[in-house]
């Protein structure tokens, strides 16, 4: 299991040699190989995990989820594939309650 989330996160050889090492690596590190976003330093850790969090909470979830899905779904598809998957979440998208407030919003400031 990890190492299918490994895998989409860093290069085969990177992960290749984290797996078969199983040598630690510090944050700093994790962030150039891609394995992670972001880093905060300590002494605002805590308040910028905490802005980082509110900032996604305030996404619509059902945006975000669909998003999720797709991202992981289309690896490995053809180009063509991916297109249509992409069609297909957004059309599904368009079928949320989040969709439908939003548009009632956009319409409202015209």
């Amino acid at each position: 299991m990890v190492m299918a989330i490994l895998r989409r996160s860093v290069s085969e050889k990177r992960a290749f040699e984290m797996l078969t090492t199983g040598d630690p690596i510090g944050a700093a590190e994790a962030q150039t190989i891609g394995l992670i976003n972001r880093v905060f330093p300590d002494a605002i850790f805590d308040a910028s995990v905490e802005t980082y969090v509110e900032a996604l909470a305030s996404k619509s979830s059902s945006a975000l989820t669909l998003t999720k899905n797709l991202l992981y779904h289309i690896d490995g598809l053809t180009f063509d594939a991916a297109i249509e998957a992409g069609a297909h979440a957004n059309a599904l998208a368009r079928m949320t309650e989040d969709a439908r407030r939003g548009i009632e919003r956009f319409a409202r400031k015209k």
